[in-house]
C-alpha cells in the first residue's frame, strides 16, 4: 500500500520560456544576496497554495520547504514564518523545514543551529537534506534537534545492481531507527528501487515513481483525489 504523506515544495523558474535548473539559479540567487528574499517566496507561494487545497476539500499532508542559510541568519524569518502561516490557517506541525549540512560549514554554524532549535520549539520538523553527501554528519545529529534524515538520491540509484549504494542505504535506515528518526529515500524512479528500499527497512520515499513536479493546481488535486482512492 502507498500513501500519500505530503509534498516537497520546489523552486521553478523559466526564463524566456526556457526552464532554468534549480541547481543554476539558486546558487546564482545566493551570491547575489536574494536567498532570503526567494526562500521567502517560495514558503508563501507554498502555504498559499496549501490553504486553497484545503479550502477544496483536499489534505495537502505535509510541507517539505528547503529553507538557505541566509534565512536562518535573518532574525525576522520566524516572524515572518509565524505570520505566513497564521495568514494561511496551516499549523507549523504541517512544515517540515530541510536544510543540508552544509549550512553547518562555517562561523555561523551554531546561530544556525540556534534558530532550528526555535524552530523546533514552535512544532516544525526539522530534516537533513540529502543526508551523507556533506560534512560530519553524525556530528550534526548530536547539534540539532532532528526528525528525519533524507537519503540522497545518489545512494538510491541503482541500488538494486549496486553493492554499495545498498549497503550505504542499510547504515542510513539502521542509523535513523536507532535513533528514532524518519528517514526518507529520495530519486525513486522505479518499482525495484521501491522494493529494494522496502527490503531495506526505509518505509517513506519521493520521487518521479510517485509523481512527477508539477506547478498545475489542478495536476495536484487530481494527484490527491488518486492518493486518497489507493489509501
Amino acid at each position: 500500500t502507498i500513501r500519500h504523506e505530503g509534498f516537497e515544495v520546489l523552486a521553478r523558474w523559466s526564463l524566456d520560456g526556457q526552464a532554468m535548473s534549480p541547481g543554476e539559479f539558486i546558487p546564482l540567487a545566493e551570491e547575489a544576496g536574494l536567498g532570503a528574499a526567494l526562500g521567502e517566496v517560495i514558503l508563501a507561494n507554498a502555504a498559499t497554495r496549501a490553504r486553497m487545497l484545503i479550502e477544496r476539500g483536499f489534505d495537502p499532508g505535509r510541507l517539505s520547504v528547503n529553507v538557505f542559510a541566509a534565512q536562518l541568519l535573518d532574525d525576522g524569518f520566524i516572524r515572518f514564518f509565524q505570520e505566513t502561516l497564521a495568514r494561511n490557517a496551516i499549523k507549523p506541525s504541517s512544515i517540515q523545514l530541510e536544510v543540508t549540512e552544509n549550512v553547518f560549514f562555517g562561523r555561523y554554524a551554531e546561530t544556525i543551529g540556534n534558530t532550528l532549535r526555535l524552530f523546533h520549539e514552535l512544532g516544525v520538523r526539522i530534516a537533513l537534506d540529502d543526508f551523507g553527501t556533506g560534512y560530519a554528519s553524525l556530528a550534526h545529529l548530536q547539534r540539532i534537534e532532528v526528525d528525519c534524515l533524507k537519503i540522497d538520491q545518489s545512494f538510491v540509484r541503482n541500488i538494486e545492481r549496486e553493492a554499495s549504494n545498498a549497503a550505504i542505504v542499510r547504515t542510513i535506515v539502521g542509523l535513523g531507527q536507532s535513533l528514532s528518526l524518519d528517514v526518507v529515500a529520495e530519486g525513486i524512479e522505479t518499482k525495484a528501487e521501491l522494493d529494494h528500499l522496502r527490503h531495506s527497512g526505509c518505509t517513506s520515499a519521493q520521487g518521479y515513481y510517485f509523481a512527477r513536479p508539477t506547478t498545475e493546481m489542478s495536476e495536484i488535486e487530481t494527484y490527491l483525489r488518486n492518493a486518497e482512492q489507493m489509501a
